[in-house]
């Protein structure tokens, strides 16, 4: 049927070109070429058509196989990175103590030293003096520069903020904590917020450096007090107070430095917990808010918090804006999650990553609306995973390996 058509249309061409309208001669050979171009173009669109159907059936062939796949066809599937690169541990013994990201490089805590991986090379570039970061010290980055900190400390012994070169790892400056005090907040890229009961770093969203002690009191708990510190010296610049008694687990989850004003929470008594909206300023409450027993507050990315609570067997996820006051607001497939009680938070960058030993799967989901993005396979095991990152890419660490996940897909861009 195409090649009656297709004679006819060349018929009709050539009657057209020796129509007398046209007043134009066409000689015999002239006609004869455009015949034989005719027949070279009803050769190639023959030839089209016949990939075509083959292009045809072979996709149908590939949805078949797909669907026929377990899983194949789900929209539930998760996607998967475009790339996943696994690099043995420079550390001894292949254990991580912590992970940090910054946009350039990834910083792995552990065996008493800080490791640099260069992020565009995917890797190991330089690595600190002996020493340098015990187990009980944690990485914190405030405004670009990296420090070395201890996540609590005692009484009558000196404890310190050492500053390292960001791609050295030399050592810089020092300063002096006071007796009690402790890191609570920085950036982002602290990496894991998860506290459960213990002293975990917390952060902000501005990049700034805290630190947190108790006022004295002969009554227990006390009221916490919560330093301001330069991030590029460690001096102090400000101090707050929460206005109830603390116990341990606690700190400062957001800063809004134009409007001077910060939001802290605490654990006042084991069923119960509090946060505040304070007036740096003034250093009063703007806004108390009572919680039950309250596990975690991961910290805030553009006003946007997320805290954790008990919720039967499992874990509840309860979606928090900073605003004028804190309010609560939906929270998307996050808020709807029946996390297991083993589940770990981490807040990096725009994205809150769900963590879950026991299913072995990490899930990505948007840190402002609670959406789930994308799930992955992670390792099967118990306590807190090493894991940093950003919208580009995320980093864990697990049996003397880092594992590196980049994009682009549903979650990293």
């Amino acid at each position: 049927m195409t090649g009656d058509r297709t004679t006819d249309l060349d018929g009709r061409l050539r009657a057209a070109l020796r129509d007398e309208r046209w007043a134009l001669p066409a000689p015999p050979d002239v006609l004869d070429e455009i015949e034989t171009g005719a027949r070279r173009l009803r050769r190639r669109r023959t030839s089209r058509t016949a990939a075509g159907a083959v292009a045809v059936a072979a996709a149908i062939i590939v949805a078949v196989a797909l669907t026929g796949m377990p899983g194949g066809g789900d929209g539930a599937r998760p996607p998967r990175p475009m790339t996943s690169v696994t690099l043995p541990l420079p550390v001894p013994g292949g254990h991580a103590d912590q992970l940090i990201a910054t946009s350039d490089s990834l910083y792995v805590r552990g065996g008493g030293r800080v490791y640099r991986l260069d992020r565009a090379a995917g890797r190991f570039v330089a690595v600190s003096p002996p020493s340098t970061a015990s187990p009980k010290d944690q990485l914190l980055v405030a405004d670009g520069r990296l420090w070395v900190a201890p996540r609590i400390t005692t009484p009558g012994r000196p404890h310190n903020l050492d500053r390292l070169d960001p791609y050295s790892l030399k050592r810089g400056n020092r300063t002096r904590l006071d007796a009690g005090d402790r890191t609570t907040g920085t950036t982002e890229a602290t990496g894991p917020t998860w506290t459960t009961g213990t002293t975990g770093t917390t952060g902000t969203a501005d990049g700034s450096l805290w630190t947190a002690g108790s006022a004295s009191a002969a009554s227990a708990p006390r009221r916490r007090v919560f330093t301001l510190r330069d991030p590029a010296s460690g001096l102090p610049r400000r101090v707050v107070h929460t206005p109830w008694g603390c116990l341990g687990i606690g700190g400062v989850v957001d800063v809004d430095a134009e409007a001077d004003r910060a939001v802290v929470w605490c654990v006042i008594r084991p069923s119960e917990s509090r946060m505040a909206l304070l007036s740096m300023t003034a250093d009063s409450a703007i806004q108390q808010l009572p919680w039950p027993a309250t596990l975690d507050v991961v910290p805030a990315w553009n006003r946007h918090l997320w805290r954790v609570e008990h919720a039967g067997w499992g874990l509840r996820f309860v979606h928090l804006v900073v605003g004028d006051k804190v309010a609560e607001a939906p929270g998307g497939d996050l808020g709807a999650l029946p996390a297991p009680p083993d589940v770990q938070a981490h807040g990096l960058g725009s994205r809150l990553w769900i963590y879950s030993p026991e299913q072995h799967r990490l899930s990505c989901f948007d840190r402002r609306t609670g959406a789930r993005l994308a799930t992955y396979p992670a390792p099967y095991g118990s306590g807190k995973l090493a894991l940093a990152g950003d919208e580009k890419g995320v980093y864990f660490a697990h049996d003397g390996k880092l594992t590196m996940l980049d994009g682009p897909d549903a979650c990293l861009s």
